[in-house]
């Protein structure tokens, strides 16, 4: 089997690489991305790439299976508009991409809360991407959404660390449960082995990605 990915160099993108290269149902991994890791494998091809100009690489989206997992921060972007060509515009165009060359199962890492009707920006962007992709009815999809996410980053985000107590004591509270942080490794295993799922379109909750075995 041959598995495509974008996001390979974030939090959980990163997991996500290490995975597939260890899978022995994976035959062949093609990662996109600006930068390479330092992760090798015959198995592995690491394509640097310039997601403003994809007609260059679209070409090589042959695959079984595809993992997009891109995401930023308004910070680290500069602006919403930015962040919102990362988290929406290069992934809705990845999965077009992607369909168009008859990828079977298609994977997509968003966020708990994702809603297309949100006020909150962030939480709106996320849903509108779920819906688009939910459109394009590839044979399978898996939608995961995860999370606050704790790991080792490249880029370490702050406020969002700060913010992991909090959400721990709120994940208490009944119905809340989505809160509570987990880790970018649970969420690449549950992302990977989601792939192998044969049901045609299933969002896997936050909760349900942590108590996963």
């Amino acid at each position: 089997m041959k598995a495509v990915l974008v996001g390979s160099t974030g939090l959980v993108g990163q997991e996500i690489l290490k995975m597939l290269i260890h899978n022995t149902q994976i035959d062949e991994v093609k990662s996109f991305s600006r930068n390479t890791t330092p992760l090798q494998s015959p198995k592995l091809s690491q394509r640097i790439i310039d997601f403003d100009q994809m007609n260059q690489w679209d070409h090589e989206l042959e695959a079984d299976i595809a993992f997009s997992a891109l995401g930023t921060t308004r910070s680290r972007a500069g602006s919403y508009q930015n962040q919102f060509k990362v988290d929406y515009t290069y992934q809705a165009q990845f999965a077009e991409s992607c369909k168009r060359h008859q990828v079977n199962h298609f994977v997509l890492i968003s966020s708990f809360g994702a809603n297309g009707k949100s006020k909150i920006p962030y939480l709106k962007m996320k849903g509108e991407l779920e819906n688009f992709v939910a459109t394009l009815n590839f044979p399978y999809l898996k939608i995961l959404r995860p999370g606050p996410l704790v790991g080792a980053r490249s880029h370490r985000r702050y406020a969002e660390e700060m913010m992991l107590p909090f959400n721990r004591w709120l994940a208490k509270i009944p119905g809340l449960s989505d809160l509570q942080p987990v880790s970018a490794e649970q969420v690449a295993k549950v992302a990977v082995l989601s792939a192998f799922d044969e049901s045609d379109r299933k969002i896997i909750s936050a909760t349900q990605i942590r108590l996963s075995k």
